[in-house]
């Protein structure tokens, strides 16, 4: 018949065995069972398992400028580091995006990709990331983002630390030389009714569209002391070509009056036609 260990069993085995080695008898079995209880308990405890802990930095390294357009691409240099007790071995996902606020809060994150790693604890990876900014990406700045091991591969126990903030920014710029705000200038009438009058001008561009170049305009001139106030659309191309039309409000005999030009420089130059008069504007960004 097979014997089946309990406790009991298992502390007298263990018991003669210590006991056995000490001629104090009575007392010397009771403390070698006490001990063999101790030990016993001390084996059926629970242990706490190692695990991977994987943490990052990240920040913005190319190019220099910490500028660029729609369709150019950033360097991100990123580091991983295992800060657990366990290695981190095999493919780990990663997802970088961007925020425009210092503590990465509300990120858009728009690349995801992979790295082979072999994380001894204590260890780390660092690596250079190209990340193209698409077309119609919105201009401003931003922080970089990177949240490493997002679906858990390793089987961290702590995830607080996986997403990681820039210290620096990136500001992607508008690929239009016209991307909206106030621009003021002069006025010049060469044809039809007030010809060779100079008055100013003040064009406000706004509702920009970073896809299309489209904007909507409003602004006046005053002309011998006259003003008229109008409002229209138009679209600018990447290149600076400038076209718009607009009436004035309220409409007069004027009626549509239709532009077109370049921004040269810091500068918008255009050409104007409507019904009475045709002339030139340009203008300087003033807000």
């Amino acid at each position: 018949m097979r014997s089946v260990l309990t406790e009991e069993s298992v502390l007298l085995r263990c018991t003669r065995v210590i006991g056995s080695f000490n001629t104090e008898g009575f007392v010397a079995k009771q403390n070698a069972r006490e001990d063999c209880r101790l030990a016993l308990i001390e084996g059926l405890e629970s242990r706490t398992l190692l695990s991977a802990d994987l943490t990052a930095t990240i920040s913005i390294a190319s190019p220099a400028s910490h500028q660029v357009k729609q369709g150019q691409s950033a360097g991100l240099l990123v580091t991983i580091s295992n800060v657990g007790d366990a290695p981190a071995k095999g493919s780990l996902g990663f997802e970088l995006g961007n925020s425009t606020s210092a503590d990465g809060s509300s990120p858009t994150f728009g690349f995801s990709g992979k790295r082979s790693v072999n994380l001894a604890p204590g260890g780390h990876v660092t690596f250079n990331q190209s990340v193209k900014v698409p077309n119609g990406f919105t201009p401003g700045t931003y922080f970089s983002v990177v949240d490493v091991d997002p679906t858990n591969t390793f089987g961290e126990t702590n995830l607080a630390n996986n997403i990681a903030v820039s210290a620096n920014t990136l500001a992607v710029l508008s690929p239009y030389p016209l991307a909206g705000g106030t621009w003021s200038g002069v006025v010049i009438v060469k044809k039809g009714f007030g010809k060779g009058s100079v008055g100013t001008q003040t064009d406000t561009f706004s509702s920009f569209n970073q896809a299309t170049g489209g904007f909507t305009f409003t602004g006046y001139n005053l002309i011998n002391g006259v003003t008229i106030s109008f409002a229209g659309s138009g679209f600018v191309t990447k290149t600076g070509i400038v076209q718009d039309s607009g009436v004035d409000t309220p409409i007069d005999s004027f009626g549509e009056t239709k532009a077109k030009g370049r921004v040269v420089g810091t500068k918008v130059v255009l050409t104007y036609a409507n019904a009475l008069n045709s002339g030139t504007v340009t203008l300087l960004k003033v807000g």
